[in-house]
């Protein structure tokens, strides 16, 4: 089921993909994160699946605690989708810059990190992670990053995927860095080899 902390386009993928509750509607506890999260830990302890949306720095700093104590050392079966990850906010400014969370979410014992590169390659591992028994921190960029991805590909949770192969230098990229890593060899001037890890944790 989807939990969405706003009312925003940019957070709306994860509930327009999964299906509403029997009765009607979803759940939303609008902006306090620290709710959200253990609001969420509550239904997955009912058997749920739940998708938590919202902005990654407040998900990953104003409701860290509840991140850690709650979702991760519990090992709730809770799904994260972290929107505007890095600095893809942009003109919103460094309050909104969320530059730490890989790293804080990489460093709970139970957490699977996933940083899709583009819009595609997100929507596939939205009905992925729903089969992965754990808490997941889908980190999403903002929309409108530019596509990394031309061909079917794999995805699974701890396999990288090759990008582009060249003999010169190898060059290893996640979310959408993936993209700017390939334009050296796209263009000729480097023949690189670019790997997508795709979950920087596992």
């Amino acid at each position: 089921m989807a939990h969405c902390s706003h009312r925003l386009d940019t957070l709306s993928y994860p509930q327009r993909h999964v299906p509403e509750r029997p009765h009607g509607g979803r759940p939303r506890t609008r902006v306090p994160e620290r709710a959200s999260q253990n609001t969420a830990a509550g239904l997955s302890k009912t058997g749920l699946i739940p998708y938590l949306a919202s902005y990654s720095i407040f998900l990953s700093g104003r409701a860290w605690d509840q991140m850690r104590n709650t979702v991760d050392y519990s090992f709730c079966n809770v799904k994260i989708a972290a929107a505007h990850g890095g600095i893809s906010v942009g003109k919103d400014g460094p309050t909104h810059h969320s530059i730490t969370d890989i790293a804080t979410m990489r460093a709970l014992p139970e957490m699977t990190v996933i940083v899709p590169a583009d819009g595609a390659e997100a929507a596939r591992w939205v009905p992925l992670v729903a089969e992965y028994d754990g808490p997941v921190y889908l980190r999403l960029s903002r929309a409108g990053a530019l596509p990394a991805h031309n061909e079917d590909f794999a995805l699974r949770i701890g396999l990288g995927l090759t990008l582009r192969r060249g003999d010169d230098v190898s060059l290893v990229a996640t979310g959408t860095m993936e993209e700017r890593a390939q334009r050296p060899s796209a263009d000729g001037r480097l023949p690189a080899t670019t790997t997508d890890p795709d979950g920087t944790r596992p």
